[in-house]
């Protein structure tokens, strides 16, 4: 039954984000808990494979973004790769 919020057929206790419909119903959370998952495996898969790894830091420095140890870190693995 339609709770007032268009298109939403299931009551959600988020007390906002309504984007379910009436073949797929609101899950609140749901997304969340998706995307923390998919992070969690993308770390794990990328902490287990040394090029994934490089290319992470080659794209932090490429931005500013790799300092300190990190930056020693990249720099002794590119060494090592050549």
């Amino acid at each position: 039954a339609d709770r007032g919020i268009s298109g939403c057929t299931d009551f959600c206790e988020s007390g906002g984000n309504h984007s379910g419909t009436r073949e797929q119903p609101c899950n609140p959370g749901g997304v969340a808990s998706q995307r923390n998952e998919e992070n969690r495996l993308s770390k794990e898969y990328a902490s287990s494979q040394p090029l994934v790894r490089q290319a992470i830091d080659l794209a932090l420095l490429a931005n500013g973004l790799l300092r300190g140890h990190d930056l020693d870190e990249f720099i002794r693995r590119s060494v090592a790769l050549l």
